[in-house]
């Protein structure tokens, strides 16, 4: 479904004296159909950028990637709006996602009316849907994200992306910002999302024993590069 092959990222800085640092070196990952990846390492380790770069939130220096068979590499920002509605991406911090002054009923309709998923008269039905999805009660709709926890923050960000049915979503450090029993329940509602979607994950995590126990593969990163691959038999998805 979604194939990195050899990815090179590098960042260039300065005008005069340019440094060129290579975050990204000679990557190949493969994502199939509702199936949970892991990607693990220390902070550094070019994960998120990876993260970024499978989304084509970033363009890739070398190398190509692919999206069911077609090369999105160098896509254009009109090609690309189709492909990251496909390829979602839900942040550390959910709340840059979400924008301060506007009202939570305001932000769930957003991806409707962008993408243009719904009529306006079917919006609201929508939006109500998605809250019984994520599990939050519709209290929440009339409040700004600043009057939320950081659970229910991601729960709203999580409904804002599900409901553009992407076929991948790279969740990159989802509840690190978040209590341990916070954390099991988005888990739980990340895992029950799939099942019932068959949407696939790209989990990024410094945790190796979670990511063990959530996913199918996992890949080890240092310094950019994937060190290490394993395989699981068995997991919770």
């Amino acid at each position: 479904m979604l194939e990195a092959r050899r990815l090179v990222k590098v960042f260039v800085r300065g005008h005069f004296l340019r440094q060129r640092r290579r975050v990204i070196d000679d990557v190949s990952l493969r994502i199939g159909p509702s199936e949970t990846i892991g990607l693990v390492g220390c902070s550094g380790a070019g994960k998120s950028t990876l993260g970024k770069l499978l989304a084509r939130l970033l363009e890739p220096t070398s190398g190509q990637l692919l999206f069911r068979g077609t090369d999105i590499t160098h896509a254009k920002e009109r090609e690309l709006k189709s492909i990251r509605r496909k390829v979602q991406i839900v942040f550390q911090h959910p709340q840059s996602a979400l924008h301060p002054r506007m009202k939570i009923a305001d932000l769930l309709k957003e991806p409707l009316k962008l993408h243009r998923l719904v009529g306006k008269q079917q919006q609201q039905a929508a939006v109500m849907e998605m809250l019984a999805r994520v599990g939050l009660h519709r209290d929440v709709l009339h409040r700004y994200p600043a009057e939320l926890s950081g659970g229910e923050i991601q729960r709203v960000v999580i409904a804002r992306v599900m409901a553009l049915k992407p076929c991948i979503v790279i969740l990159d450090e989802p509840t690190s910002m978040l209590d341990i029993s916070i954390q099991a329940a988005i888990f739980h509602l990340l895992m029950q999302l799939q099942h019932e979607t068959g949407v696939s994950y790209v989990l990024i995590s410094h945790d190796l024993r979670l990511v063990e126990r959530l996913c199918c593969r996992v890949a080890i990163m240092e310094r950019g590069r994937i060190v290490e691959k394993r395989e699981f038999s068995t997991n919770t998805s």
